[in-house]
């Protein structure tokens, strides 16, 4: 009877078990949407197509993303190929085919879409692994296959959803488990962003065959991610520039997005105000010519769906300015490049946005306070317009560069006073450059496009700026005939002087002013002053010069100090493995200041009339 008596406990206990087992995931499962689940509904779907029929805007993005569409279909299989440490090309071309072949999948109902991100997705699945050590490949390629399974969940046999699944469970999920590719969870970097919302994409897709440990991975995220968006606190700014902001805030916005529509995983998730606030940064840091590109940035427009998601979110078209422009452009897309992998989403979005009260914006200054602070002045929103963007801040930060105090400025639809565009990682990483060490005497400050050397301000007693400097915008001016912004550059240069404040601002709607004041001189100290430019300069005197680009013009000036003279400093690299700056110089000054003296250097740049 006891035999008897525990066999039937243990049959119990084991009932008990899985029936409350069962029961825990299908309370889990509550509110778990059918597939497709993620980032557009089979009723969102619906209610787009109607929008392509009768849109022209929508419709004719969505014929340019049908096209591609077709070409992929006849693209030959990726393969398995690293580029020095990465496999990220490869990533990012799986989720743009996946994105664009399951998207052109749900709107046309066409097999051959289907058929090809199958296919696709058994190849990646094959791989022997993402690249779990340089972890954005797997974020990138986790997302890509999640977005291929849950689309296209109805049509894809049964042996590729067990593929792709275990795919998704063997290399994305259980790698990110492995301490040693998870820094990224305790940053506030772009790969926080990136890695998080590929891992919970992953999660989402195959929930209901994964519960616990997709439980695990969304939860993570939901906590970790939050770093990131602090990051973008009081005001919007994005520390690492306008196109880590692109790609950093899209990552963010899709996992949002997709947090939205899955009910059982958005409970008690609040966004950080700095993040919503985030648009209005990226629609003012664009001049006339392009982005204030400062740290590893290119000054390109370009598109990108994360505003889209803001536009929608806020229902404020004046966020999407610069994109609607672009897009009244017939030749924009003639490059498939020109609308990334993410270009559905930029579809999906605007096709929930009203752009009836679209305008030009109204305000012409903007200032975000931040880790690294930034601000956007301009006379108006025409091409012709003078534009600045100035900024303070610290080069301890992802992809930093020693340019507190620098600037850009345009006029005349001319980038007079630039950024040097981004650096080729691979092509350093290769020469065995230590690029990412941010210590003071690092190598990676060798390059000149991340010294202060190579930028539009001061260089003192030959020295790099500090590493650990602070550099605050301590006030603004959006007065119609004073606009700009002083910052306190005293921290990037300690060690040779106590007191360096540099204001930047435009004056009467006509010229830019740059002064800087420097005291507290304890001795003999040589500064120079410049501006990174064209090297076609012409008419150089003792005080002035000018710089010529495409027939028109800009006088430099120089108007204290007395004893300074112009001078033209070379922009190109002192290290062979440095990337060289044609067609660019570094015009200005250098002067010797001596104790104990306030000084000012002060320079006017003015467009001239042709």
């Amino acid at each position: 009877m006891y035999l008897i008596g525990s066999k039937i406990k243990q049959i119990f206990l084991l009932s008990f078990f899985l029936l409350s087992n069962i029961f825990s995931q299908a309370n889990d499962l509550e509110g778990l949407p059918d597939h497709p689940r993620l980032l557009l509904s089979q009723e969102q779907c619906d209610i787009l197509k109607t929008k392509i029929e009768n849109d022209p805007l929508i419709g004719g993005l969505n014929s340019v993303l049908l096209n591609w569409a077709d070409e992929i279909i006849e693209l030959e299989p990726l393969e398995y190929e690293k580029v020095g440490k990465r496999l990220l090309g490869v990533s990012r071309e799986y989720l743009r085919r996946l994105f664009y072949l399951s998207y052109a999948y749900r709107i046309t109902g066409d097999k051959k879409y289907s058929d090809k991100a199958e296919r696709e997705m058994l190849t990646s699945a094959s791989f022997p692994d993402w690249n779990p050590s340089h972890f954005l490949d797997v974020g990138e390629m986790t997302m890509a296959l999640s977005i291929g399974y849950d689309w296209l969940f109805d049509v894809l046999s049964v042996d590729s959803k067990s593929k792709i699944k275990n795919a998704i469970v063997n290399h994305g999920f259980l790698p990110s488990k492995i301490e040693k590719y998870t820094w990224w969870l305790n940053s506030k970097q772009n790969w926080n962003q990136v890695c998080n919302a590929g891992i919970a994409f992953g999660a989402w897709a195959i929930y209901e065959d994964e519960p616990e440990l997709s439980r695990e991975m969304i939860d993570r995220a939901k906590n970790t991610i939050t770093l990131s968006q602090m990051d973008y606190e009081p005001d919007g700014v994005y520390i690492e520039g306008p196109m880590y902001w692109n790609y950093g805030t899209t990552f963010n916005t899709l996992f949002l997005a997709a947090l939205e529509n899955i009910s059982i995983s958005n409970k008690d998730f609040e966004i950080n105000e700095g993040f919503l606030k985030s648009g209005e940064y990226f629609l003012n840091i664009f001049g006339t010519t392009g982005s204030f590109n400062y740290f590893d940035n290119k000054s390109r427009f370009f598109l990108s769906p994360a505003i889209f998601w803001y536009a929608m979110k806020h229902q404020d078209p004046i966020l999407i300015y610069h994109q609607l422009e672009m897009l009244k452009d017939p030749n924009l897309f003639t490059n498939k490049k020109s609308s990334g992998r993410i270009f559905p989403m930029m579809i999906i979005w605007l096709s929930q946005l009203d752009l009836s009260n679209a305008s030009v914006p109204e305000n012409l200054s903007w200032t975000g306070r931040s880790s690294n602070p930034v601000s956007f002045h301009r006379t108006s929103w025409k091409k012709d317009a003078i534009f600045i963007g100035v900024k303070g801040g610290t080069p301890n930060l992802g992809h930093g560069h020693m340019d507190a105090g620098t600037f850009v400025m345009d006029a005349d639809s001319v980038r007079w006073v630039m950024d040097l565009e981004q650096y080729d990682y691979n092509s350093l990483e290769a020469q065995g450059v230590d690029l990412w060490n941010m210590e003071q005497n690092s190598q990676r400050w060798t390059l000149i496009r991340a010294n202060n050397f190579g930028h539009s301000t001061l260089v003192i007693n030959d020295q790099h700026q500090r590493v650990d400097a602070i550099c605050p915008i301590i006030n603004d001016y959006t007065e119609d005939k004073k606009k700009g912004a002083t910052i306190d550059l005293s921290e990037a240069y300690a060690g040779s002087v106590k007191n360096v404040v540099r204001t930047v601002e435009m004056l009467d709607s006509e010229k830019v002013v740059v002064t800087d004041v420097i005291s507290n001189i304890d001795a003999e100290t040589k500064v120079r002053w410049g501006i990174v430019t064209y090297d076609s300069i012409s008419d150089i005197k003792d005080k002035t010069a000018i710089i010529n680009k495409d027939g028109k013009k800009l006088k430099f000036e120089i108007k204290s100090p007395g004893d300074a003279s112009v001078s033209i400093f070379s922009t190109q690299p002192t290290e062979s493995y440095d990337a060289k700056n044609p067609g660019t110089a570094l015009l200005g000054f250098e002067v010797l200041l001596n104790p104990n003296i306030e000084a000012t250097l002060k320079v006017e740049l003015t467009p001239m009339d042709d």
